[in-house]
């Protein structure tokens, strides 16, 4: 593969992740009808519309199909005004899952997820912190052995407070949640 079809494609596989969620968008185009909330939804749907189509595509569907089911997923939206009952705090709840998959499909298990180790950045997104306990879900690592009693009790699956020797899985950090 050539340079350039390397960053053609990888240019392609940007352009069909979601973008972050701006909650200042999404609550604007929920707003009552006015040239700003149009604009806020007109926003959202561009930002979303070729993300979605690129997902209903590898489900299988024809590119006719899936300009068609996207389509009528903004036009449902619009219909149903979702947009008006979007909540900043349930959103907030996808984002930090996401980000505890993300870092599971990474082979990354963080082993002491709890409340104080989530923080709120400056555009209202979770960010995960003090991964001082993670461990590598492939792979060995001796540096926090499997078996070991580590992390904070209350929010620790039974099988890590045993303290018995257990291979790691992301169930772990899915129990603490």
């Amino acid at each position: 593969m050539s340079t350039r079809e390397g960053d053609e494609r990888e240019s392609t596989l940007r352009a069909a992740q979601f973008a972050t969620t701006r909650w200042s968008i999404v609550l604007a185009a929920g707003a009552k009808a006015s040239p700003q909330a149009a604009e806020a939804l007109e926003k959202l749907c561009r930002v979303y519309w070729y993300p979605l189509y690129a997902y209903v595509r590898r489900q299988g569907h024809d590119p006719h199909q899936a300009q068609d089911l996207t389509q009528a997923f903004f036009a449902r939206l619009l219909e149903k005004e979702y947009v008006r009952r979007a909540s900043p705090e349930e959103g907030r709840f996808r984002s930090y899952l996401l980000a505890v998959h993300y870092a599971h499909l990474n082979g990354i298990l963080h082993r002491d997820l709890k409340p104080s180790n989530i923080l709120i950045d400056q555009e209202d997104q979770p960010r995960i912190t003090d991964f001082g306990l993670a461990k590598e879900l492939t792979g060995d690592s001796d540096l926090t052995l499997s078996g070991q009693m580590l992390g904070s009790p209350h929010y620790m699956p039974p099988e890590q407070a045993a303290g018995t020797r257990h291979q790691p899985a992301a169930t772990s950090d899915v129990y603490s949640n």
